[in-house]
């Protein structure tokens, strides 16, 4: 897992966001370099890199140049470079890529569109 925290603990680096597993937040999140959600979002996500963990739920879009799937988006998802949904993924919504891996077990409900 990535270090969100500096030097010393209580001084957080700028551009992430983490959501925690127990945690809901709902909203528009605009993070300008990465956001890990392990939690509940109810809303659109946007970032340069993405992780959605096992245990994670998005229920909005994501937009997002590296996304990396463990848990649930239930819309339309855009990955400008690379797009991996793990075995655990559910995705409910259309995939737009450059670039997918779609490990065994995986669920997708919606149109694989591969952008140029």
């Amino acid at each position: 897992m990535n270090n969100f925290f500096s030097t010393t603990e209580s001084t957080p680096v700028s551009g992430r966001i983490f959501i925690g597993v127990g945690t809901v937040f709902t909203g528009t999140i605009h993070a300008p370099q990465e956001a890990i959600v392990h939690g509940e979002l109810k809303g659109n996500l946007s970032a340069p890199h993405v992780v959605i963990g096992e245990l994670g739920v998005i229920s909005g879009s994501v937009d997002a140049d590296t996304l990396e799937v463990h848990g649930v988006v239930t819309q339309d998802v855009l990955s400008r470079k690379n797009l991996h949904a793990f075995k655990t993924a559910v995705i409910k919504g259309d995939l737009q890529y450059v670039e997918i891996q779609i490990e065994r077990g995986a669920k997708i409900e919606g149109a694989l569109h591969q952008a140029t």
